[in-house]
């Protein structure tokens, strides 16, 4: 949808779908891991993970989440099967929201 016009690109942060701890040796038993769904334009759906702390002080920035998508995307395909499974049930919500993106002579 990018390359025929119909769709800028850009990312859409979409719902928190995941938490975990750190692994054991990376010292962070005090904090843990989020994960949101990302859709991105033009590489697909997939998520992106923040700490729980850096994730709240960045939401609170405009734009802030997005950028990071936009970094730290990791393409579905390349999730295990609880993430993908994850996500699920949030992909026509941001599918929604990709289409009231869209002008409205693009819309089908």
């Amino acid at each position: 949808m990018v390359t025929t016009g119909h769709l800028h690109p850009g990312v859409i942060v979409g719902p928190a779908v995941l938490q975990r701890g750190y692994h054991p040796d990376a010292g962070r038993d005090d904090s843990s891991l989020v994960a949101r769904l990302v859709l991105h334009a033009p590489r697909g759906f997939g998520v992106a993970w923040w700490d729980v702390d850096v994730h709240y002080e960045r939401a609170q920035e405009e734009g802030a989440l997005e950028e990071d998508a936009a970094c730290g995307f990791v393409p579905f395909a390349e999730c295990n099967a609880a993430v993908k499974a994850a996500c699920l049930s949030h992909i026509a919500g941001l599918l929604l929201e990709m289409r009231s993106r869209m002008s409205p002579r693009d819309r089908l």
